[in-house]
């Protein structure tokens, strides 16, 4: 019912799961990941005992291999599970067993892991593969975006999907989520995923925008502002924030062409007398 990808980024060390599913409320039950130390999706059927045992124990020095072992000896439905996990160094493991549904199966390569079950035919897991290393030189969270647009390209599960879930985690312990999207109930959870995840870029841009226009130079912060606007052109919130750059930079004039756009008695106007 359920396939999913748990990679590492190379160059950042970014830990990142994303998952597609039949079943409620994936993004609460599948990725599991701790910054600095590991990401783990469990599925088929699921267990939370890999994720709160699991990351005592790696906290406490034990392997990825140490840490499946010692879990697995007091897990009664072992035969029905299939979990894959990889450590911030890039070491994975990764397990389907033999009561999951055909066809079910994983994929070990460097430094990612991809797994399924349920899926409609064999070639659905080695298609995420090829995906995932295609684009391996683009945005790391484009990249899981489309390996599971591959799994779907390869004629997806035998249920259909409503559920999906992408979440990536820094490479420093103690650090809050890159981002983390979950998509509890649509008809094309893949596609809303992939509009999510431009807002979500859209507004990383904005937040970077804000930074540079109180810290750095203004034409830093506009170059920013343009790169958001080109996700998500219409955003008013965007426009506001914009103009409050040029008018904290001094630059009331261009600051005034677009607050005009905004009605006088709307929320925009009403926030704007709040910060002044």
């Amino acid at each position: 019912m359920t396939y999913s990808i748990v990679a590492r980024d190379k160059k950042t060390g970014q830990l990142w799961v994303a998952v597609q599913t039949h079943w409620f409320g994936v993004g609460n039950n599948v990725p599991w990941l701790e910054a600095g130390v590991w990401a783990v999706a469990t599925q088929a059927q699921t267990n939370m005992d890999y994720w709160k045992i699991g990351l005592q124990l790696m906290k406490s020095g034990k392997s990825i291999q140490e840490v499946f072992d010692i879990i697995s000896q007091d897990d009664d439905a072992l035969h029905v599970r299939q979990v894959a996990m990889i450590d911030a160094q890039g070491n994975v493991f990764a397990h389907t067993w033999e009561w999951c549904l055909k066809y079910a199966d994983y994929i070990i390569w460097d430094d990612f892991i991809v797994q399924g079950n349920t899926l409609t035919n064999e070639n659905v897991v080695p298609a995420m593969k090829e995906a995932y290393e295609k684009n391996i030189h683009k945005d790391f969270a484009e990249r899981l975006y489309l390996c599971i647009q591959a799994w779907e390209d390869a004629w997806w599960e035998l249920r259909w999907v409503q559920f999906a879930a992408l979440r990536i985690v820094s490479s420093v312990q103690d650090e809050h989520d890159i981002m983390n999207l979950r998509i509890d109930d649509h008809l094309e959870p893949l596609q809303e995923l992939k509009r999510q995840l431009n807002i979500q870029k859209a507004y990383n841009l904005v937040i970077q925008a804000e930074e540079a226009g109180f810290t750095g130079t203004i034409e830093e912060s506009l170059q920013l502002f343009d790169k958001a606007f080109q996700i998500d052109p219409d955003n008013e919130e965007f426009m506001f924030w914009e103009a409050f750059m040029f008018q904290h930079n001094g630059k009331r004039e261009e600051a005034e062409e677009i607050f005009k756009r905004f009605p006088k008695n709307s929320k925009w106007s009403e926030l704007r007398k709040r910060i002044s």
